[in-house]
């Protein structure tokens, strides 16, 4: 063999590795940013998800202010808002915010009922009329995010579509 056949071999050894190598950076830049779109589609759907669940519980509680005052106070749930407090600050802010507004009028008014059993070994009922007026802000204020939450639901669940089809 000559120097020159020798030469084209390595040559071509050194080509086929280097094509090799940026073959496989390609399939692996590819295959992380597949992963990075999976990730992003399920924290998404993680956070549609959580989104509804909200608005299934703020509903509710809609319900119980909504409820006629019958000298019973009802408390409020928060259960779903305690369990998905760490996703609701992937949403938009102005909803982050009308969402946190509701449930600080909700665990105020559970702190009302809170205060009134212990005064009931006292007769009870001191708060009954300030716990009326938190329902009433409540009914205000789970109105507007039962409205933003379901809007913001329905767009990006028609967003989701688009992207699928």
């Amino acid at each position: 063999m000559k120097i020159s056949e020798i030469s084209i071999q390595v040559f071509g050894a050194l080509l086929a590795i280097l094509v090799g190598l940026v073959v496989a950076i390609i399939t692996n830049i590819l295959d992380r940013k597949t992963r990075e779109k999976e990730r992003e589609e399920a924290s998404r759907q993680l956070l549609v998800k959580a989104a509804s669940a909200i608005l299934a519980e703020v509903e509710f509680n809609l319900g119980i202010a909504k409820t006629p005052f019958l000298g019973r106070l009802i408390p409020f749930i928060t259960t779903v808002f305690n369990t998905f407090q760490g996703d609701i600050k992937n949403l938009p802010n102005g909803l982050q915010v009308t969402i946190f507004g509701t449930y600080q009028k909700l665990v105020e008014a559970n702190g009302i009922i809170q205060t009134d059993l212990h005064k009931v070994a006292w007769g009870g009922g001191y708060l009954d009329n300030v716990y009326k007026d938190k329902c009433k802000e409540i009914i205000g204020s789970a109105e507007q995010t039962k409205t933003q939450l379901g809007k913001w639901l329905n767009d990006d669940r028609a967003n989701l579509k688009k992207v699928r089809i």
